[in-house]
């Protein structure tokens, strides 16, 4: 049989990557919320990049990105803030009309609603890591360093009400997309240990809690 196929951004971006050479892998057909969907996988030859430049981001909860740019030598070139304070604002509009919905006893309106906030978190994701990566190939970066986020969510209980109101935000969805754009632009991606790397001089390596207010740190 045949049917109809909407063509979407995501289609045209398997077009460029089919005419260009990718081979592609397995497809498949199926039904979800009343509509058809056809997913395929392609396998994509990449080119590692030979630049020098190191891009480092920091995932977190006040700052959902950080990420400072520097060459070999250590100069940092570059540095870009992604504030979390609109994904708390959202977040909270979301968790009080679940909370009245519940009181109303309605769980379709609040599942429903649960599948919205989370496409938009998706979304939110897609947009943040698409910057970043723009950046990093504007910059001449070929290696890319994140933390480990294993124990990101611990945190979240250390901090005020505001900002727990974001820590179920999807951290290791907002890494991996970032990390399969850096890799699709043949970057390398590096992971570290995080401990005290907040706290830690980059200049001179002493490691003092007390030097660090917010975002601002002083050694």
């Amino acid at each position: 049989f045949t049917f109809p196929v909407l063509r979407t951004g995501r289609l045209n971006e398997l077009l460029h990557h089919l005419n260009v050479g990718a081979k592609k892998g397995k497809a498949s057909l199926f039904f979800k919320k009343n509509k058809w969907f056809f997913a395929i996988t392609v396998k994509i030859e990449v080119e590692n990049s030979t630049n020098k430049n190191v891009m480092g981001i920091d995932i977190g909860l006040r700052q959902l990105a950080v990420a400072s740019v520097s060459s070999a030598s250590g100069k940092e070139l570059n540095r870009s803030f992604y504030n979390g304070k609109e994904v708390g604002f959202i977040r909270k509009k979301y968790r009080s009309t679940r909370r009245k919905l519940g009181k109303l006893k309605l769980p379709k309106l609040i599942k429903r609603l649960s599948n919205k906030e989370q496409r938009w978190m998706t979304n939110k994701n897609h947009e943040i890591s698409r910057q970043l990566i723009n950046l990093a190939v504007q910059e001449q970066v070929g290696v890319l360093v994140m933390e480990s986020l294993k124990n990101i969510r611990k945190a979240a209980y250390s901090l005020n009400r505001s900002d727990r109101s974001i820590h179920s935000w999807a951290f290791f969805e907002l890494q991996n997309f970032i990390e399969y754009k850096a890799k699709l632009a043949g970057i390398e991606v590096v992971y570290v240990d995080p401990k005290y790397t907040s706290q830690q001089c980059s200049k001179c390596g002493i490691v003092c809690k007390k030097q660090r207010n917010k975002n601002n740190y002083s050694c």
